[in-house]
């Protein structure tokens, strides 16, 4: 926030006038807001007390002054109902079958590489890897 005769941040301002404006569409106290989007409640005061002073001098009314009372909204459990900032935001997902494109590679101390592809079954897999170990246990003929 500015002092009077400070510059003043112009993108300060506009996250704190629309975060007043989404608070007030949200129908929520100011503590319950500001819990849920982490602000600090007197940050919230102290922006709400200076805008509505700047609004005053400039002549402008965009805020409700304190006095008026304010009007809550209806809680709903549909999310249709619920105001836009509320809302999950979700972005796509693209799932891959990564495991088809890199089989598994096994070296084994005698030089060995066995490759099992993504198609290869558990059962198949232990019946190869049990004969190649037998097969490296067995004495050298």
């Amino acid at each position: 926030m500015t002092t009077r005769g400070s510059r003043r941040d112009p993108v300060k301002e506009r996250f704190w006038r629309d975060t007043l404006q989404r608070r007030e569409a949200s129908g929520l106290s100011v503590r319950e807001f500001c819990a849920r989007h982490s602000l600090a409640e007197m940050a919230f005061y102290s922006w709400r007390a200076e805008i509505q002073r700047r609004d005053r001098e400039s002549g402008q009314s965009t805020l409700r002054s304190p006095r008026e009372p304010r009007v809550r909204a209806k809680k709903t459990a549909s999310l249709k109902a619920a105001p836009p900032a509320s809302r999950p935001q979700f972005l796509p997902v693209a799932v891959t079958n990564v495991a088809a494109a890199s089989p598994v590679e096994i070296a084994l101390p005698s030089g060995v590489v066995l490759r099992v592809g993504h198609d290869c079954d558990r059962r198949t897999l232990r019946t190869v890897l049990g004969a190649v170990l037998r097969n490296m246990e067995a004495p050298a003929c």
